[in-house]
């Protein structure tokens, strides 16, 4: 077995692991009922978006090599290069969208309902498919990617999420100190009469704010992991010949991808909670089992 192949049976066995996990991830906060809350459901829907794209990339080498061999199978599979780049960050930017209409539009009943949940994950997913669609119909006979390619996945999976996740949380934190500041002052003529002058004031919770600093702080993760792949993606389109430096390149992605998921896993305490517990149950039935069975043998003796 020669040196690249062996790196790509290593980088194909971390997608796929970053794929289970990311899949059970998923999977738990959506067959579990107590679990499925709005901001539950959104870190679902970034987890489901990993499990896509690993699931991609885990495929990609092994695929490509007889790619060539079938245009309509190319077409389609060039197609989902860019959407298995993009969708991750517009996960994230999925969320980042509903706390802002949740935190600016606090009056708004709509946003508080499980049908938006459901308009806004399935809005960015359909919005996904459509800017993948300059994709489809272009390759050559050896199924390689143009330059314009590369610099369009680029610019759709980093830029463009990049640009709209920043001005979306910049504006929620500055009306949330905005906010502060006008309901602080007036707390205790509002004692005086009687009434809560704040009422009308959105109520934004401290773990509100943690939740959005998490999520800043894993897409971050994101495009640290992923920005230098697209970047080799650029570059070998225009001068082939990168295929080591780009898989290795991939590690740091896949690295960066599954540290993501187990920081999920961390920081969502009840679900972390629930897997403990379940654990601890399972050992002490596979104990309770064992100690049945050496008693039962020593029974028989």
């Amino acid at each position: 077995m020669d040196q690249l192949t062996l790196l790509i049976y290593i980088q194909i066995a971390l997608y796929a692991t970053t794929t289970f996990i990311a899949f059970l991830y998923a999977s738990i906060i959506l067959c579990i009922r107590r679990f499925r809350e709005t901001n539950n459901i959104f870190i679902a829907n970034i987890c489901l978006s990993i499990t896509f794209t690993c699931s991609y990339f885990a495929s990609y080498f092994p695929t490509m090599m007889t790619m060539y061999e079938t245009p309509y199978l190319c077409v389609f599979y060039t197609y989902l290069f860019n959407l298995a780049s993009i969708a991750v960050p517009y996960s994230f930017l999925a969320f980042s969208f509903h706390r802002y209409c949740m935190i600016i539009y606090h009056k708004n009943s709509l946003f508080k309902k499980k049908r938006w949940t459901i308009m806004c994950i399935a809005g960015l997913w359909t919005f996904q498919l459509i800017i993948s669609l300059p994709f489809i119909g272009e390759y050559d006979e050896y199924c390689s990617m143009k330059i314009w390619m590369g610099y369009y996945t680029f610019i759709t999976a980093v830029v463009i999420p990049l640009v709209i996740k920043s001005a979306l949380d910049i504006r929620i934190f500055v009306f949330v100190r905005h906010s502060s500041r006008r309901v602080q002052p007036q707390a205790p003529s509002a004692i005086t009469h009687g009434h809560t002058t704040n009422s009308h004031q959105p109520r934004i919770s401290s773990r509100d704010i943690s939740l959005l600093k998490h999520m800043i702080f894993t897409f971050l993760a994101f495009l640290i992991g992923w920005t230098p792949v697209f970047l080799l993606n650029i570059i070998d389109a225009i001068i082939p010949g990168h295929i080591f430096q780009i898989i290795y390149c991939t590690y740091l992605s896949v690295f960066c991808t599954f540290s993501i998921v187990i920081y999920l896993f961390i920081y969502n305490r009840d679900l972390r909670q629930f897997l403990c517990n379940l654990f601890r149950r399972c050992c002490h039935l596979h104990w309770e089992k064992f100690f049945l069975f050496v008693l039962r043998c020593l029974h028989t003796e």
